[in-house]
């Protein structure tokens, strides 16, 4: 990794863009493709500008790793009040000594939006800004980089065919061979985990804690603390988690403190009206990207929790444990500049649970049980999820104002990585926030990069190749008797067809068919091949 830092001083416009060509010229030296080398020096050229035009001076700090350059930018005020306006394609504070040279046309932040992979800006009035942008090298999307972090076991497969019944985007398939997730559909929303006898899923998240070092900080879910019972203090909690994680600590605190953050830019940016969806959970937002495009105007353009969070640890390497894959795969991201560890969380309790003495447990203390804002609609648990959006689809609904999401029931509570019951986590948890006397309203982060439909994959990448396959799985498809069982392995037929015609199965396993086969014949006739 290569890492590369300057010095922008403001009003000079001269040497304003050392560090982009500094960057260009350890990008040639790799081998990047010139298009993206182009990119990369309009995205940081626009950046060292923007601080040399609009504050008193800051710095660059960026670094290149094998397949993604990072960038961080910090400035010295005067900050942004509004960063939607700032956002807006010629809208500019540029001083006449600027337009004088040609430069602030206002078209700085968009060209760096336009131009970067991941691109997160926080600032208030008076205190600067920071803006983050990474670009990846390797030659594809961003979009490509989306995938699932969940894991199978095949061995541990019973074929019971519960996780086919109950996927929302029909991305698993059961057939001979075993369990099988299509990364391209999957939205990491837990239905399969959740309903598995026999724990053939998993995800990627480390089983041991990575090597302690100063600047790290440890993001731990809320839910963790509503694991085991209570107890006598929170200082005795601290004490506790002390010798795993030191004294560098971050809890992702209930979702009330951050529903109110959305709550109140919904408030300011819409004026309390009209139908909008908090992005709390991310696999709502990849389930929307997926099956609900026509939805995406409605999402707040805000980051999550969890981005946000990781967005604003600067100069440390981030330690989290997640609730869930869909936190696990959006942490990770592309990062250069500071590292994401992901401890997996039962690994974690389990620490956690040999250190606690049974002398500091207290009794349960009676305290109100979660609320959510009065003025935000709570939907949890996929099943409903996707009822609601449906009807908001077909038009229905618009009236609902600022809504919130979460795949699982009872909110990040509900994970199916944790054991104790959703109401009572929750309830635990609270207590905490009581003995602490907490008083926190969080604000996610801007999102600069907006939400895209997320594009399943093509037939074939050749258009006449693609429509012979089309032709084959109509052909198919109209063989089998249409209930949609999915006792095949498959969600449906029209799914069923589409997996022999790719190479998913060979199997030809409708139970309900009527076909004549020879003896030994398993297979679909030549014919359909």
């Amino acid at each position: 990794m290569k890492l590369i830092e300057a010095v922008i001083e403001k009003e000079n416009y001269s040497t304003a863009g050392q560090a982009s060509r500094k960057i260009k010229e350890s990008l040639v030296q790799i081998g990047v493709d010139s298009v993206i080398i182009r990119k990369a020096m309009v995205a940081v050229y626009e950046a060292e500008m923007n601080v040399a035009i609009h504050t008193n001076g800051g710095k660059l700090r960026a670094a290149i790793a094998r397949d993604v350059l990072e960038v961080t930018v910090e400035d010295e005020g005067p900050g942004i009040s509004d960063i939607q306006q700032a956002m807006t394609a010629g809208y500019s504070t540029a001083p006449d000594s600027a337009r004088e040279m040609g430069f602030g046309a206002g078209m700085g932040l968009p060209n760096i939006q336009r131009n970067t992979d991941r691109f997160s800006m926080s600032s208030q009035p008076g205190t600067g800004t920071v803006i983050r942008f990474a670009i990846s090298l390797a030659a594809h999307g961003a979009d490509s980089l989306m995938g699932t972090s969940l894991t199978t076991d095949p061995s541990k497969c019973i074929h019971c065919l519960k996780c086919v019944h109950v996927c929302p985007t029909q991305a698993m398939r059961v057939h001979r061979k075993g369990p099988e997730i299509l990364t391209h559909l999957c939205v990491d929303c837990t239905a399969c985990m959740r309903v598995c006898p026999t724990d053939v899923f998993d995800f990627k998240a480390d089983r041991v804690l990575p090597e302690r070092k100063e600047n790290q900080i440890f993001c731990l879910p809320e839910a963790l603390r509503g694991q085991f019972p209570l107890l006598s203090t929170p200082e005795t909690l601290q004490e506790t988690l002390y010798p795993i994680t030191g004294d560098k600590i971050l809890f992702s605190h209930t979702p009330t403190y951050w529903m109110n953050g959305y709550l109140r830019f919904y408030q300011e940016r819409c004026g309390g009206k009209g139908f909008k969806i908090a992005p709390l959970c991310p696999s709502i937002s990849r389930l929307i990207q997926l099956r609900y495009p026509s939805l995406l105007p409605h999402m707040l353009p805000l980051m999550t929790p969890l981005l946000s969070l990781r967005e604003k640890t600067i100069d440390h390497d981030l330690v989290i444990v997640p609730s869930c894959p869909a936190e696990f795969s959006q942490a990770q991201g592309i990062h250069a500049l500071n590292k994401v560890h992901s401890v997996h969380p039962t690994f974690f309790q389990s620490l956690l649970m040999k250190r606690i003495k049974k002398e500091e447990q207290s009794r349960p203390v009676q305290t109100a049980s979660f609320k959510a804002d009065k003025d935000c609609l709570v939907v949890t648990g996929i099943n409903q999820v996707c009822h609601f959006l449906d009807q908001v689809e077909h038009g229905e609904l618009q009236d609902c104002g600022l809504v919130v999401l979460y795949a699982c029931v009872g909110g990040c509570y509900g994970s199916p990585v944790w054991t104790t019951p959703a109401a009572i986590a929750e309830k635990r948890s609270r207590y905490y926030d009581e003995l602490e006397g907490a008083q926190r309203d969080l604000i996610p982060l801007y999102r600069v990069q907006p939400l895209t439909p997320r594009a399943g994959a093509r037939l074939d990448s050749d258009m006449k190749t693609a429509m012979a396959k089309l032709g084959k799985i109509n052909e198919i498809v109209k063989t089998f008797p249409g209930n949609n069982c999915g006792a095949c392995g498959s969600p449906s037929c029209l799914t069923h067809a589409e997996d022999i015609v790719l190479g998913r199965t060979t199997d030809y396993e409708c139970p309900f068919l009527v076909f004549t086969q020879t003896p030994g014949q398993e297979s679909l006739p030549e014919e359909f091949l």
